[in-house]
């Protein structure tokens, strides 16, 4: 539980020091913009995930099957998407403008 609650920190942190930087810059355009839009969002539904799945879910099914390793399945499919996305906005030939 409190390795969730640094991890958790850590990531606010991060989340803040960013819009500092990006109102001191005066905003951001472009691809920066949807890369921050896209870790946002999954960030987001990352959180909602685990929470649903690991903790929701898990208590409405019987005993043997209250928490298993595939429950972590769909929290770790968002990160997999949001690292793919990621990659193909900043390095790929994708534009936005």
């Amino acid at each position: 539980m409190l390795i969730a609650i640094y991890v958790f920190t850590s990531v606010l942190a991060c989340a803040a020091i960013g819009d500092a930087r990006m109102v001191l810059a005066g905003g951001i355009s472009g691809r920066p913009r949807i890369a921050r839009h896209l870790w946002r969002m999954c960030l987001g539904l990352t959180l909602a995930a685990g929470s649903f799945f690991t903790n929701v879910l898990s208590r409405l099914l019987p005993g043997p099957v209250h928490v298993t390793d595939i429950f972590f399945v769909p929290q770790l499919l968002v990160l997999g998407f949001l690292i793919f996305w990621l990659i193909r906005v900043r390095f790929a030939g994708w534009r936005y403008d």
